[in-house]
């Protein structure tokens, strides 16, 4: 959790210089670790793919994964992997 709020002050630039190179780094340390709110945010940067190159095949991967880890309020997103 504390891998995805480090993310989070990299990518919002709180407390920290705005960096998002840091930002996906720790995005993906902590998607790897199943938590489900990084694999989450880090299945929609690769969906928009305005800070890393997108990749629709690799978010999909992302939110199964955020689903199956039990992300809440987002049934409709995860209605098709429960």
């Amino acid at each position: 959790m504390a891998q995805f709020y480090l993310a989070e002050m990299y990518f919002e630039g709180k407390g920290v210089s705005k960096n998002y190179s840091r930002a996906i780094e720790w995005y993906i340390k902590s998607a790897n670790q199943g938590y489900a709110d990084a694999q989450l945010e880090l299945g929609y940067l690769y969906y928009y793919g305005d800070v890393i190159k997108q990749d629709k095949d690799k978010a999909s991967e992302l939110f199964k994964k955020a689903c199956l880890n039990g992300i809440e309020d987002y049934d409709e997103l995860c209605a098709e992997w429960r």
